[in-house]
């Protein structure tokens, strides 16, 4: 599966519940009364009721948590007679004051306006927005989005040939300090751009956490996330290598993200050495301040061979969270692995014409 890896910000159902306005809808329509009146009157019920009689009102009902303070409405004949006078005034046995009530403008504030995202590509992530178009079902991130989940506070790495931190989208969200690379024996995570296929890694990198809202090319699922990259795949690959991989600052990191893992190709079984199973076990233990580093895998690309992702030794340890993919018709993708360790399934591509939006590493 590519880039199955950002599942952990996509786990929120959005329940949106309608409340309706006792006040206005407790016996009749909630529709807009045509004039509204708040008035004080020291008295019973059955008092109010004599005033609203008086001046040919609607009593209402008391407002809640005001006690004596009673709302009345309009009649459409009072109304009438009203709208030739200058002005109205409401008096009687026991009333004190009273307002007219002035109807206001008031907008809902979610964490992302209905209208938003200036990215050239956004309108093509089909994956993140066709259901609030009525075009089918999506991954629920616009919902996660309007909770407040985007990653605001999280720090993810991505385990792989490195991320070009230098990309438009990325440079904002880039973590130099969930960064290193392990096959170059520094701190520069950049790919080697030598070899065109190092763009793997960016290309995760970007569908996570690519900045929205800069006119640039897509807006990643968790924007908000600080982003980091482990460059452990352009080189010789050993048990060390993959230990210190997984070792990596696993008191600063929360997420680590693997999309790798032995050849799919249906006749290998393989996992993680004696070294790197230490790692994953001190890191799920020990990491995150206690509360356990999180490693998402993506579950393999060997369907087509019946390679079985139970025969991975990352996606199927119980220290990662595997996750597989689904086609844009939902539909099993060609390469999927099936086995019993697979959590939850995302969105990912399919057919040649079944494409996921993201971006890859800034070509000389």
């Amino acid at each position: 599966m590519n880039c199955g890896n950002y599942l952990h910000f996509l786990l929120v159902i959005s329940l949106c519940h309608t409340v309706m306005n006792q006040l206005y809808c407790r016996q009749n329509s909630c529709e807009m009364p045509s004039v509204e009146y708040v008035v004080r009157v020291d008295g019973t019920f059955s008092d109010a009721k004599a005033v609203a009689r008086l001046h040919d009102l609607e009593l209402v009902d008391e407002m809640i948590g005001f006690k004596g303070m009673y709302i009345m409405h309009s009649k459409a004949s009072a109304l009438k007679r009203r709208k030739r006078r200058a002005m109205v005034s409401i008096g009687g046995p026991g009333v004190k004051w009273f307002i007219k009530q002035e109807f206001l403008k008031r907008t809902k504030r979610s964490s992302v306006p209905t209208v938003f995202w200036d990215d050239p590509l956004y309108p093509d992530m089909w994956y993140l927005n066709r259901a609030s178009k009525g075009r089918g079902y999506d991954m629920n991130v616009l919902e996660a989005w309007e909770l407040g989940y985007t990653g605001r506070g999280i720090k993810i790495t991505i385990m792989d040939d490195g991320i070009d931190y230098t990309h438009p989208d990325l440079f904002v969200t880039y973590d130099p300090k969930a960064s290193i690379d392990i096959n170059g024996h520094d701190n520069d995570p950049m790919p080697n751009i030598r070899n065109r296929d190092n763009k793997h890694g960016t290309r995760c990198a970007g569908q996570i956490a690519a900045q929205g809202n800069n006119s640039v090319c897509i807006v990643g699922i968790a924007h908000n996330a600080q982003i980091g990259g482990i460059r452990m795949l352009d080189g010789y690959i050993t048990d060390r290598v993959e230990a210190e991989t997984l070792h990596f600052r696993q008191d600063y990191i929360d997420i680590y993200s693997g999309s790798w893992g032995p050849e799919d190709s249906g006749k290998l079984y393989e996992g993680p050495g004696i070294l790197a199973q230490s790692a994953f076990q001190q890191g799920v233990v020990t990491g995150r301040r206690g509360f356990g580093n999180i490693y998402v895998w993506a579950s393999g690309n060997g369907g087509s061979l019946d390679d079985s992702c139970a025969c991975d030794g990352y996606s199927s340890s119980p220290f990662t969270l595997s996750v597989s993919g689904v086609s844009e018709s939902n539909t099993r993708p060609w390469y999927l692995e099936k086995c019993s360790s697979t959590l939850a399934s995302t969105y990912s591509s399919g057919s040649p014409m079944e494409r996921m939006i993201s971006f890859t590493v800034n070509q000389p």
